[in-house]
């Protein structure tokens, strides 16, 4: 794709008011004066949704677009969320939840499977005991037929569909069908613009939140799980809504890390498959990527984004709503080996909000690994009263047109120098998934709570803390990657991969209290290699897998004894003073904040649009940096969006000449480097909203 931003074109007026002539004027107008790379028609709540006249009015537009030298995403539905088919979907192809019963014993005879449900299985339950007994064969013609005791519960489980219209994520049939009846239209249309003018295919905020709170199931789900684990899915189901003992972490793991299994091979893996096969790439973003329990919504941010061509995350609403998640997103690119890194930015943030946030969202985005943007947005009609979710982000504001071109111009500059070549990181986080699969349970109200009834989940705040406080950047590592693509080399942790591969020498481990016995071992051989490991709060008391509790606290503890490994309770003064000691000839220093950094935390609940800040409260910026190393040379990226200038003592390890540059200015600047003691040292002042770069010579 062009480095140049390619914002959202929502057509919000009826066909009849949608003209080959005003398209053909904002066209130009949006490439002309505003400096977008092209446009992603999204369609708006039109009850003509993949009619003969909208197909032809997105005939008419591709025309102009090829004609203007204009890129165009393919929105994938008829407004949003991704998944519904435009309102048209078969209700053969609607998504299920599972659902489940619990009766007191004596009340098991007078149940009955409910008409338009199924059974998935039947399990007799003793509270105190935690014994479990499957007795699916006891309900004949839907009743319970068994013998019991007075103190054992009759749970039976059935799946229905879902009252929301949304597509089963997790059957290969029915987002086959989807795709068939959406994405292959637009190519039995206008095949002639794929790879060309159309470039990549766009989905927006898919989740399982949307079938029943999270609980998204699917009838080839108990096969897929007795095939990869060998067990009876049936005994497992009570997990997702209470605990059964012992079996409680395991069972929740294998049930979550199947259903995102399903959500991401079925879902997003048929997705870019299709368009790989179509000669464009696939992006998008999920929904609620800040919440930080991903199991209820998108089963595992880390890794949904495996296959996906451009990995995606969110950014609207209010200034540094999902600051989060940005790393959570560009170290799946990294992982994962992907180029590029896409944001949807600025949306529903108002027209009240400050000019000045454009570019603040764009410092701190590229800092942490974004390097794509999709502006939300621009509206064919600008009226006020048909803008959703505004500001109007074209040359048709008096408020923000010079700053769109401005904060454009910024994008495409950094985009150009900071997409591929390969990510620079001496820190691993380990994102702890076996943890978060292990204290999320059906019964909580809602999947975007993220609540966890038992473990914590403070690896985003370590991450921010590193990153923010510490100014050390980093990669989160996700367990599959880690046991299947990393080795490991005198002290060192070694990232496979063809162009981003990487090399860790410190891997920060936070509330991993339930864990895998690979993984166990694998960080077990990092730190008998000479790695070191610094571990927060609780780790390795459970194993993800059944049976295996005492295994994995007998490496945990191996682990814990080693030379090289450290414990703590938070990040605290000594855990900064350990790792500054530690990481003290790190590639990249910059001297630590001194002053308290305000980390605005994550709410539990869905963010109310009408309720949300006009412009951004309770943050004041932060320094942020990358550093890369593309065609062979070193790349230094800092920003600065705090409020008043800040000066950067910036120690490379290396001797080395660098020219600087200022991307917001298109210029170079004068900088007078010193080396010292095998290490190049430049002072770098940063008004505020300010960045600058340094290449090697």
């Amino acid at each position: 794709m062009d480095h140049r931003p390619i914002p959202k074109w929502i057509w919000n007026a009826e066909y009849r008011n949608i003209t080959p002539e005003n398209m053909r004027e904002q066209l130009q107008n949006f490439k002309a004066l505003d400096g977008y790379g092209g446009l992603m028609i999204c369609l708006w709540g039109h009850p003509g949704y993949m009619t003969g006249a909208h197909l032809k009015l997105y005939g008419e537009a591709l025309a102009i677009m090829k004609e203007l030298g204009l890129q165009e995403i393919l929105w994938d539905e008829d407004r949003y969320p991704s998944g519904k088919n435009g309102h048209r979907l078969d209700v053969k192809y609607q998504s299920s939840a599972i659902k489940m019963a619990a009766l007191p014993i004596l009340a098991a005879k007078a149940y009955r499977v409910p008409r338009k449900s199924k059974l998935l299985g039947a399990v007799l339950y003793n509270p105190f005991t935690k014994t479990r007994i499957d007795v699916s064969n006891h309900l004949r013609e839907g009743r319970f037929r068994g013998k019991q005791k007075p103190s054992e519960w009759l749970l039976v489980f059935t799946i229905a569909k879902s009252r929301k219209k949304m597509v089963d994520y997790l059957s290969e049939e029915a987002v086959a069908n989807l795709i068939e009846n959406n994405h292959q239209i637009y190519y039995d249309h206008f095949a002639e613009y794929f790879g060309n003018t159309i470039v990549a295919a766009f989905y927006d905020e898919p989740c399982m939140q949307h079938i029943r709170n999270g609980r998204a199931f699917t009838e080839t789900m108990p096969d897929l799980i007795q095939s990869n684990y060998g067990v009876n899915p049936v005994l497992l189901y009570p997990a997702l809504f209470m605990n059964i003992g012992p079996d409680t972490w395991a069972a929740r793991n294998m049930i979550y890390a199947t259903r995102s299994q399903m959500f991401r091979e079925n879902y997003i893996g048929q997705m870019a498959r299709w368009c790989e096969e179509h000669k464009i790439e696939l992006t998008g973003h999920m929904d609620q990527e800040e919440i930080l329990t991903p199991a209820g919504t998108n089963g595992d941010l880390l890794r949904v984004f495996e296959h996906q061509h451009i990995p995606g995350v969110d950014e609207i609403w209010n200034y540094e709503r999902g600051a989060k998640a940005y790393k959570i997103i560009s170290s799946s690119a990294c992982l994962y080996d992907k180029a590029q890194v896409m944001c949807e930015v600025w949306g529903g943030m108002s027209e009240e909000m400050e000019p000045d946030i454009l570019y603040k969202e764009v410092l701190d985005l590229f800092g942490k690994g974004v390097n794509f943007l999709v502006p939300h947005g621009t509206w064919y009609d600008t009226a006020p009263e048909n803008v959703n979710a505004p500001p109007e982000l074209s040359y048709r504001s008096e408020k923000f047109a010079a700053h769109v071109r401005k904060a454009n111009d910024l994008s495409a500059r950094l985009s150009e120098i900071l997409t591929g070549g390969r990510h620079v990181a001496e820190v691993c986080v380990y994102y702890p998934i076996e943890t978060l699969y292990a204290g999320f349970r059906f019964d909580l109200r809602l999947a975007l709570n993220g609540r966890m009834n038992k473990c914590k989940a403070r690896y985003a705040q370590v991450g921010e803390h590193l990153y923010r406080k510490l100014h050390i950047d980093y990669t989160y590592m996700h367990p599959d990657v880690l046991t299947s693509k990393c080795e490991v080399r005198g002290g060192q942790l070694f990232l496979n991969n063809k162009v981003n591969f990487e090399s860790y020498r410190l891997m920060v481990i936070a509330d991993a209290e339930v864990i895998s016995l690979v993984s166990l071992k694998k960080i077990h051989a990092f730190a008998a290699s000479g790695g070191a490991v610094m571990i927060i709060g609780n780790f390795g008391n459970y194993s993800s897998e059944p049976g295996k509790d005492a295994e994995a606290r007998q490496l945990a503890a191996r682990i814990c004894a080693m030379p090289g490994t450290a414990s703590f309770e938070g990040t605290d003064e000594f855990f900064d003073e350990f790792i500054l000691k530690l990481l003290d000839d790190r590639d990249v220093i910059l001297p630590p904040e001194t002053e308290p950094i305000l980390l605005k935390p994550f709410s539990n609940r869905r963010m109310d649009p009408g309720k949300v800040p006009k412009k951004y409260i309770g943050h004041r910026g932060l320094v942020s940096y990358i550093h890369k190393i593309k065609d062979e040379k070193n790349i230094f990226y800092f920003s600065n969006t705090r409020d008043k200038p800040k000066t950067l003592d910036i120690s490379v390890k290396g001797l080395f000449e660098f020219s600087c540059y200022d991307p917001i200015a298109d210029a170079y600047r004068d900088i007078q480097p010193e080396h010292r003691a095998g290490r190049t040292h430049v002072s770098l002042r940063l008004d505020k909203d300010a960045a600058a770069m340094l290449f090697e010579a």
